[in-house]
């Protein structure tokens, strides 16, 4: 996989020297069992750490509960402290809270549904990490059985979108 990585890494800065590269995994552990920092393809292939990170398993009830899956194997904190180790911005290319009804985590009971507690921290994160910051981006979309985080048209959370509102 890294050295996968490394080839197409290569093949586009061939076609384009200035191009910005964000190697991006999903919090959770979406890569299974293994860490994903393990799997890190290295400072020269990588110009921005990126993580994407949803209300789920678990949600995110309380801030000790958010602190935990946040310094967890494949957390938040974790992708921020490595960006700060490795000298590089990061990013959260998606992110939202996740429906209670309608999702595939609502319908295991893993979902935090209209969570304005998640979207405070992740703003407070995004403030108190904003030096290296390159972007965030909320998901609002409402597709039956996705995470049906929309804030706005419609607005599916709204706790979390006046949260939200209030603090961008």
């Amino acid at each position: 996989w890294i050295r996968c990585y490394r080839n197409a890494a290569a093949a586009i800065r061939r076609a384009d020297p200035r191009v910005r590269l964000d190697w991006n995994f999903g919090a959770h552990g979406s890569v299974g069992t293994v860490d994903a920092f393990e799997l890190y393809p290295g400072d020269a292939y990588v110009d921005v750490i990126g993580i994407d990170i949803y209300d789920q398993y678990p949600p995110n009830v309380d801030s000790v509960t958010f602190d935990a899956q946040c310094d967890g194997l494949d957390g938040l904190c974790r992708a921020i402290r490595f960006a700060r180790l490795h000298n590089k911005l990061f990013s959260v290319p998606a992110w939202g809270v996740v429906a209670k009804e309608g999702s595939k985590a609502g319908a295991l009971g893993q979902a935090g549904g209209d969570n304005t507690l998640f979207v405070a921290k992740m703003h407070e994160l995004f403030v108190s990490n904003a030096d290296i910051l390159a972007y965030e981006a909320y998901s609002n979309e409402d597709r039956a059985g996705d995470v049906r985080s929309a804030l706005i048209n419609p607005t599916m959370s709204p706790l979390a979108a006046r949260e939200y509102q209030r603090l961008w």
